[in-house]
């Protein structure tokens, strides 16, 4: 429970800032990009606050938003499939991982 409620304030505080900064952009023709943290898994970690945060977001944004997925070590297909079933455009942050 402690995680929902943590992560349902702070996917409002990280929606109206993204909405805020997207609102600047746009006029500009600047891509808002942001990086999306639904991949950390890992419950007994900070990390999950950042999932548990970013998938509450991905249904308050405007679909013109790109993520990038915010975890070196692996692409998640999965993930990658919610998102652009979704209509967002999705970028992977491979890092030194980049062939699996």
């Amino acid at each position: 429970m402690k995680w929902t409620i943590l992560s349902y304030g702070a996917s409002i505080a990280l929606t109206c800032a993204i909405r805020t900064l997207r609102s600047m952009l746009k006029p500009e023709g600047v891509l808002t990009v942001v990086w999306n943290g639904s991949c950390q898994t890992q419950r007994s970690t900070p990390a999950q606050v950042h999932t548990e945060k970013g998938r509450a977001a991905e249904d308050l944004l405007p679909r013109d938003i790109s993520h990038v997925l915010w975890d070196y070590a692996a692409a998640h297909r999965s993930i990658v499939n919610r998102l652009t079933s979704k209509e967002f455009t999705v970028w992977a942050a491979p890092g030194e991982a980049y062939g699996r």
